[in-house]
């Protein structure tokens, strides 16, 4: 099967690694569930996210022949999934007061949650930037001064 998806020798791969990159991308976002417990519950008991990873494992499947190539690219899904969630708390913690707070979020309150949460992230960026510069210039006045 794999090898009639294989491009022609000479021929344009491009379009098939955008496949599997939504692929990969989306066996990312399957993993993210059973990531974020793990990430944000490590004493506790992980729920699975069942229909989540078996969805997985048949995109994986589609994607690579072999079993252990298979498990392989799941276990590096799980492990993105994982350094997403742990590099992204802020999003996620603005997320769960959301969620504690309503109860359930639809697609759109989500969107919006994460977009505020990137811009807040940006401007506290530049903050520190900006605050970094003007120790850079505090240090050179004074290295000038002591010529």
């Amino acid at each position: 099967m794999m090898a009639a998806m294989a491009p022609e020798l000479g021929s344009g791969r491009l379009a098939d690694s955008e496949l599997i990159i939504r692929g990969q991308s989306q066996m990312i976002e399957l993993m993210a569930g059973a990531a974020a417990e793990e990430v944000l519950f490590p004493r506790e008991r992980n729920l699975g996210a069942k229909h989540d990873q078996i969805e997985a494992r048949a995109f994986a499947k589609v994607v690579v022949a072999a079993q252990p190539a298979a498990k392989a690219l799941l276990q590096y899904c799980y492990a993105e999934a994982r350094a997403l969630v742990r590099s992204r708390l802020d999003i996620v913690d603005m997320l769960v007061e959301a969620l504690i707070a309503v109860g359930t979020l639809t697609g759109e309150k989500v969107d919006e949650i994460i977009s505020v949460g990137v811009a807040l992230r940006s401007v506290k960026m530049e903050q520190a930037r900006r605050a970094d510069w003007r120790r850079r210039q505090i240090n050179a006045a004074a290295f000038l001064k002591g010529i």
